[in-house]
């Protein structure tokens, strides 16, 4: 009976848990990710602020996929995912302008809002072409056996 239970309760008022950063490796780690993060900001923010977010080229694709080779079809699909690639990092760009709007004029902050949507459906109609492409050049490939 004298055997006294711990409380699972939570450790503070307002019913969330502490975390304990006095565990032995805790306080480095979190020194190490703030570093880490630190200098991802300073990386990014620099080109940010001083260059203009630069829309990605769009990829010149082959118009018939029935006609391609193997090759073909495999530089094209590296090359809309390069596309991809560099449209997520020009909308993540465009993000730092939509999200700050007292740090641009009226007139940048429409024109990356306007960007940033355009981009999306640009992006969807390259993927597209490339689908088309892909069933294509299969289609094909399926005949010729």
């Amino acid at each position: 009976m004298g055997a006294k239970v711990k409380s699972l309760e939570p450790t503070t008022r307002e019913g969330h848990r502490v975390c304990n950063l006095a565990g032995p490796g805790a306080v480095r780690m979190l020194k190490i990710k703030s570093l880490a993060i630190v200098i991802v900001l300073a990386g990014i923010s620099p080109s940010i602020a001083s260059e203009p977010c630069q829309a990605p080229k769009v990829p010149d694709m082959p118009a018939n996929g029935a006609v391609i080779t193997y090759e073909q079809l495999n530089s094209s699909a590296s090359t809309v995912a390069a596309f991809s690639e560099d449209n997520t990092a020009y909308k993540t760009c465009l993000d730092h302008i939509i999200i700050a709007p007292g740090d641009h004029s009226r007139t940048r902050w429409r024109e990356a809002l306007e960007a940033y949507n355009q981009s999306i459906p640009t992006e969807h109609a390259i993927w597209a072409t490339y689908e088309k492409l892909s069933r294509d050049w299969v289609a094909a490939n399926q005949a010729n056996k």
